[in-house]
């Protein structure tokens, strides 16, 4: 049986060697612990004593063994010549059989592995079963098991071990599946889906037949709130409901896991309809994943639009009131003063009746008599009666009334509530909500809505609003006004979380995004391993160290203040603390780094592409969309044609019209099946991982020991409908537009980036891009203030991240404490928290948190989802206020060394400075078009801003190489220090010498580099 391939063959060959170290990961790796030092004074060969050495010290580093054919030459002289063996005594051919054997059980006895046998076979089988119900990608199972043996303290086997188990598992999963669906769907069901791939003769213009397929029509649902389009995405909805029902019995059955539906219903979407007719083993199982996936889409999709709708109605709704108050305010301010001097000679005549009455000189009959004669015949236009001054205040009060009631408001509402209810009244009614999970007074509306279709009675549930303007004078409901108020109700309940719907990918109970709690409480201990949080279980211990640790910040910022070291903080004279950050001196020259890069030539993207690739392989991680494809790769040159047409916002079409030596028919074949998000994540990874290989990165680093990073939004008008995408007018005026987030190191390297609705909080995306990848760890992540929020300090610190955000208005940002302020304002600290830790509230919900961290860290659901969730339910959610109120013991301490480290403060600045410059290269590459996205969907949208990004780490690398190869081309050392400082002083975000536009010429004769590297002596290339 073939095996599935998994990995490139230049991974396959660095998976089965030992890994490569430095001078001081051999210091590390192959010091000899005592049991281990004595244990080789019994080898009798020097042989045996390297070998075993070299064993332990690779063992320990990947636990992993390795053929001693296979060790490094430079090791092997390292041990050597640190137990003073000749090298020429070694002979490696020796040391094999039962003396390999025997030392590989003793390592693995003394570290505390489990040999991959049978045993830990089968139980990496039971993984690998149970990650295969999660998700089908080969890539992401292998690095599963991996990380699981390691967890389980398992030897690491070979790559085709892995390979066969993953084959094996992957074949027996899906031929379960295919037995169930044989086993479970009726005559019926096949019938629906058979009809699926049935032609419709549909008459077009000028009366010519188009063929379509039935399938084609509901493959891509809009994104529009126009009308015509809600109803068609209804239509689409209803025709899926239809199948989906009639088919529950089989996916109830099958059961399938989010990413196994999306893997074969992505499968469908991108086949052409012959393909999927002739699979004729699997079709039905294709089909039905496709019919799941886009049932909850669709719902996704129509929830979505209601939401948008309602927000977009009464945003609209609310600047009409504005305008319309602030139009009629002369006359309103009118109206009040004509009342104001209509009562003026009536309240000089009480002042007047008010002194005759106290005057003791007169008597009653006289006062009487000197009252009337205070009231004069009325003249026009000269003195109202009290009867004419008691309508005009009522007038007055009613019309008070209305704007203190909004009545104004109200009434807008209803004039534009069938606008609203030509695009929402039939989503509502389509809508299937979990009655479980969902708030009962408003399932009642809403059933009481479906039931009536639309044409509400008197006797219409009103429980749910608190608004008098619902009922009219006569004391019947205003129909249209209630169903403008319920769309509000349902849309703003959707976003809390009070509504969920039954058949959803993201409005599902927040409960359901958790590791479950079943799973959760019989296999805690083992989640809590796996997710490297054992150290955080013993809450008592973990409270101690984070209250010695805040008193001791405490102290030290408030003595350093007091003694004056701090230049930097002082208090004002109202007692304030004044905060001043000096800007960082940046040493001049005469040079910078585009003055080192090429001057006399613009080097093209594709040749920059064409030799990174070169040099890292990525397009080695764009692999057909199907597991078993093995059908030869299309040429490379269209890869990069594809990586240009949907980087540089030029459209796949386009790049296929302008370019030489490119097919379009081909390219489209390319992009379609080999273009996927996870797989252009893994080639920007594979730049990484290469540009970490070279040691001119690591002049940017301020301290080699750590890795600072950050990450800023930046945004992208769109020219598509798209419910990924929303309206500002800042950015935008009147049209709408999203925002790239994207992270980076300190050596400028784009680790991961997504695309977000530019009304989205970017806080809740930092955590995504943080766990994306194992192949920039950082250490210390800063953000501007659109990326703080104290669940993040709280995250990050689970992570075992520092969290630097620059927090705007810092100053007035609460301090917090454990035990008060008392205490410490009587030692004579001038900062002091204004607020004492709830550390009961955190005790009550420190396993929901637990969770909630094991559930990211595990990667059961991304961060940003669990954020969306969580946020939106009601700020009162106990888990939502725990995860705040421990994310202020983390802030607070972050605070004070903010106040009391200038170097701090300025690292963080320089690095989210670094941000910003990126923002600029992103906006010349994505250069296409405006600079506006074509794409409609978020996965689309993700595969261009993927691509984009792939673009600008491969100039990145590319500079690196360059300026490597003038450092080593330099002979004196005091000219190289020279070029060192300028690179260290400037950015390698640097573009001027790259053709990002112009003709596209992707033939074969100019694939050859105008610049030859040579990368041995690069990779050797060591910076003081």
């Amino acid at each position: 049986m073939p095996h599935i391939k998994i990995i490139s063959q230049k991974e396959i060959k660095y998976f089965e060697h030992p890994p490569e170290f430095n001078l001081d990961g051999r210091r590390l790796f192959f010091d000899v612990p005592k049991w281990a030092d004595e244990l080789l004074k019994t080898f009798r060969t020097p042989t045996n004593k390297v070998c075993f050495v070299l064993q332990l010290g690779y063992f320990t580093a990947v636990k992993k063994f390795f053929l001693a054919s296979r060790f490094h030459q430079e090791d092997i002289l390292f041990v050597a010549t640190k137990f003073s063996i000749t090298f020429d005594h070694i002979d490696l051919s020796g040391y094999k059989g039962s003396t390999s054997k025997r030392h590989r059980e003793i390592i693995l006895e003394k570290l505390g592995f489990q040999k991959f046998n049978e045993k830990s076979k089968a139980a990496v089988s039971r993984e690998s079963l149970s990650l295969c119900s999660s998700q089908m990608k080969p890539r992401l199972m292998f690095i599963s098991l991996v990380e699981f043996l390691r967890v389980e303290k398992m030897e690491i086997p070979g790559y085709y071990a892995l390979s066969e188990i993953i084959t094996k598992t992957l074949l027996k999963y899906e031929k379960n599946l295919l037995s169930l669906v044989g086993k479970h769907i009726t005559e019926e069901g096949k019938h629906l889906l058979d009809e699926l791939l049935e032609e419709e003769n549909c008459e077009g213009e000028h009366t010519l037949k188009i063929k379509k397929y039935r399938i084609t029509k509901i493959k891509k649902s809009n994104q529009s709130t126009q009308p015509v389009k809600i109803k068609k995405s209804i239509c689409d909805l209803a025709f899926v409901r239809n199948i989906f029902e009639k088919l529950s019995t089989v996916i109830e059955r099958l059961d399938l896991a989010k990413e196994v539906t999306k893997y074969y219903a992505r499968t469908v979407i991108k086949s052409e309809v012959f393909q999927i007719s002739r699979a004729e083993k699997r079709k039905y199982l294709y089909l039905i994943a496709f019919v799941i996936d886009q049932y909850y889409r669709l719902n996704d999709y129509l929830a979505e639009i209601l939401m948008h709708v309602v927000q977009t109605g009464f945003n609209t709704s609310q600047r009409e009131h504005k305008e319309r108050f602030y139009e009629t305010r002369k006359t309103r301010a009118q109206a009040i003063s004509n009342i104001s001097q209509t009562v003026a000679p009536h309240i000089q005549t009480l002042k007047q009746i008010e002194n005759i009455a106290h005057e003791q000189s007169r008597s009653d009959e006289e006062k009487i008599s000197a009252i009337k004669s205070l009231f004069p015949k009325k003249k026009e236009n000269e003195y109202f009666s009290i009867g004419e001054i008691e309508e005009r205040i009522a007038l007055l009060e009613l019309e008070s009334n209305r704007i203190i009631n909004e009545d104004d408001y109200y009434d807008i509402l209803e004039e534009k509530s069938v606008k609203m209810q030509n695009r929402v009244s039939q989503i509502v009614q389509g809508l299937c909500f979990d009655r479980e999970t969902s708030n009962e007074v408003l399932i009642r509306a809403i059933d009481y809505y479906k039931r009536k279709e639309g044409v509400l009675g008197n006797d219409a549930p009103l429980d749910f609003l608190e608004t008098e303007a619902l009922v009219n004078k006569q004391g019947k409901i205003r129909p249209s006004l209630y169903k403008v108020l319920l769309f509000r109700e349902i849309a703003e309940a959707c976003k809390s979380g009070a509504l969920n719907l039954s058949y959803s990918y993201k409005y599902r109970t927040f409960d359901d995004y958790l590791i479950p709690l079943s799973v959760w409480k019989e296999r805690k201990d083992e989640l809590v391993e796996r997710a490297f949080l054992s150290g955080f279980v013993n809450l008592e211990n973990l409270f101690s160290h984070l209250k010695e640790a805040l008193n001791h910040q405490y102290q030290v910022t408030n003595e350093n203040i007091n003694s004056g070291r701090n230049k930097h903080a002082k208090l004002g004279p109202r007692g304030n603390l004044i905060v001043s950050t000096p800007k960082v001196e940046i040493e001049s020259s005469n040079m910078v780094i585009s003055d080192l890069l090429p001057k006399n030539r613009l080097i093209s993207l594709f040749e920059v592409l064409s030799t990174v690739n070169r040099y890292c392989h990525f397009l080695d991680c764009l692999e057909h969309w199907k597991i078993k494809h093995n059908r030869e790769k299309p040429a490379e040159k269209t890869f990069f044609a594809g990586i240009i047409g949907s980087g540089c916002n030029l459209g796949i079409r386009r790049i296929g019209k302008i370019s030489r030596g490119i097919k379009q028919s081909t390219l489209e074949h390319t992009v379609n099946w080999y273009f996927s998000v996870d797989g252009i994540n893994f080639a920007n990874d594979k730049i990484l991982e290469f540009t970490e290989q070279l040691d001119l990165p690591k002049v940017f680093k301020k301290n080699r020991e750590a890795t600072h990073t950050s990450s800023d939004g930046k945004k992208f008008s769109i020219s598509v409908d798209s419910l990924n995408s929303n309206y500002s007018f800042k950015y935008f005026g009147k049209g709408k537009g999203v925002s790239v987030y994207g992270f980076i190191d300190e050596a400028h390297r784009l680790f991961y980036s997504t695309v977000i609705s530019s009304a989205d909080r970017e806080a809740a995306y930092v955590i995504d891009g943080l766990m994306h990848n194992d192949v920039i760890q950082s250490d210390i992540h800063s953000t501007d203030t659109h990326g703080y929020s104290e669940i993040i300090f709280a995250v990050t610190f689970f992570l075992g991240i520092s969290f630097a955000p620059r927090i705007k208005n810092f100053i007035k940002q609460n301090l917090y404490s454990f035990s008060g302020r008392s205490g410490l304002k009587k030692r004579g600290y001038k900062v002091l928290p204004q607020e004492k830790i709830n550390t009961k509230l955190i005790k009550d919900n420190w396993d929901n948190m637990l969770r909630f961290v094991a559930t990211i860290k595990l990667k059961e659901t991304t961060a940003s989802q669990l954020f969306r969730r969580l946020s939106s339910y009601s700020r009162q959610h106990p888990l939502y206020q725990a995860l705040q109120e421990f994310g202020r013991i983390i802030k607070t301490p972050f605070l004070l060394r903010y106040i009391d480290d200038v170097e701090l403060r300025q690292s963080i600045e320089k690095v989210l400075n670094k941000m910003e410059n990126i923002n600029k290269f992103g906006g010349a590459v994505f250069h296409g078009k405006n600079q506006e996205f074509q794409q409609a969907t978020k996965e689309s949208q993700l595969v261009a801003e993927g691509c984009k990004r792939l673009i600008e780490n491969a100039i990145i690398c590319w500079n690196y190489l360059y300026l490597s190869q003038v450092v080593c081309d330099i002979k004196s050392e005091r000219e190289r220090e020279n070029i060192i400082r300028i690179i260290q002083s400037g950015s390698i975000v640097t573009w001027q010498h790259i053709n990002l536009l112009g003709e596209y010429d992707f033939s074969d004769q100019v694939l050859q580099d105008s610049f030859e590297f040579r990368l041995p002596e690069i990779l050797a290339l060591k910076i003081k």
